[in-house]
């Protein structure tokens, strides 16, 4: 549960698996009706973590108006709606922290791509809250036009007041930091910060993102049915929404499309020791009968989640600051396998458009998907700048070799 100050944000697990978001009420602990009137309209089916990102948004509007006492219900249902210099307030409010290990005194501490994607959330609310009422009226009701109109002057200021998108995204590791990784984390490495019991585990998880750019989620949701060993040895990923069988109340989610993955023979070997290993831990192993994910706390034999994966790229930047980025993360091995892979079929002599329907598949992505060309950036300048000193050369009588 999260707390956007006089509101709160919680997943309820339905019957069958499916989680549903609810904003509520901190002095009564009940669901504020409309929000959830919205959320049944607009979030179902869903990826559950964008529903809470728009469930805390929507909570940090109604807990802004709460502070300055405005009945949100009643503007809405006058179609007075918001005033010019409230908009202002409220988009400054958006800028909060709200996290509960920021201070409470902070302002303005969001990135501005947060901040914006915030502001999208809660005109996505206004919107649709107003457009109810509007249609309540007939057509050619005069408060129908001054409603529409008002709604557009709302909506193009919040547009107006929205933090930049432009951040700086985590970068790839060279192929040093990649060599060093694997020094560290290899199990029984002298260098290996974790504690036995995870180190195998922990190894995998590394092996898994590096060999196949796999997202944060990714790994938490392989089962044993999901991996074949044996004349080929495969990994799918498939896309489960709501899995239920999957208990964990922040459960990890698959955005991107099933695909059967090759795996390396390390990969292979790794997981059938940390099978075997799981049999000598008496606590994963009676977790081990409960559920077929893979990757299990060694303290209560659950499930893996989300924040236990992030400490292990936590422990090893805090533990080697001075090999790895100050935010080393899942998403740099991500990037990492991207620049691999771009390089490979450079090396290959892969057609480009072959190559292009190849990366969407390993990725998961959609044909009409920007993403490769955003996490291609790093093969794009290196060829842009030997292009440019191939030209420069030439000009100045230079061979192109």
């Amino acid at each position: 549960m999260e707390d956007q100050f006089g509101f709160q944000t919680k997943v309820l697990i339905l019957e069958g698996g499916e989680r549903f978001p609810l904003m509520l009420q901190r002095s009564t602990g009940l669901p504020v009706g409309p929000v959830t009137d919205w959320a049944i309209a607009s979030l179902r089916g869903k990826p559950i973590a964008t529903s809470k990102r728009k469930i805390a948004s929507v909570a940090l509007l109604y807990g802004w108006a709460e502070k300055r006492r405005i009945d949100l219900d009643a503007r809405f249902q006058s179609l007075n709606l918001l005033s010019a210099d409230e908009i202002t307030a409220l988009s400054e409010h958006l800028y909060l922290n709200n996290s509960p290990s920021s201070p409470k005194k902070l302002k303005r501490t969001v990135a501005g791509a947060h901040h914006r994607a915030r502001v999208d959330n809660v005109i996505e609310y206004i919107k649709s809250r107003a457009s109810n009422f509007i249609t309540s009226y007939d057509i050619d009701h005069p408060k129908v036009a001054n409603a529409n109109q008002r709604l557009g002057l709302i909506v193009g200021q919040l547009e107006g007041l929205r933090g930049s998108s432009v951040s700086i995204p985590r970068g790839s590791l060279t192929e040093e930091q990649c060599r060093e990784l694997f020094d560290i984390v290899r199990p029984g490495s002298p260098r290996n910060p974790f504690q036995k019991r995870t180190q195998l585990r922990n190894y995998v998880i590394i092996l898994l993102l590096y060999e196949l750019g796999l997202r944060r989620s990714e790994p938490l949701t392989i089962k044993g049915r999901h991996v074949s060993i044996g004349r080929q040895n495969i990994i799918r990923i498939t896309f489960t929404p709501n899995d239920p069988d999957d208990h964990r109340a922040d459960n990890p989610s698959i955005k991107t499309k099933s695909r059967d993955l090759p795996i390396s023979l390390e990969l292979a070997r790794s997981y059938e020791m940390l099978l075997r290993e799981r049999r000598s831990n008496s606590k994963t192993m009676h977790g081990a009968k409960k559920t077929e994910f893979i990757l299990l706390s060694t303290k209560d034999g659950r499930p893996l989640s989300k924040k236990s994966l992030d400490d292990i790229f936590v422990i090893i930047r805090e533990n080697f600051a001075d090999i790895f980025p100050i935010d080393f993360a899942p998403h740099h091995l991500r990037r990492t396998w991207n620049y691999r892979f771009s390089k490979a079929c450079e090396w290959a002599g892969i057609e480009e458009k072959l190559a292009d329907k190849i990366h969407r598949y390993f990725m998961g992505w959609s044909i009409n998907s920007s993403q490769p060309s955003k996490y291609n950036e790093k093969f794009i300048s290196e060829m842009a700048m030997k292009i440019g000193i191939a030209m420069q050369n030439a000009l100045t009588g230079d061979s192109y070799e």
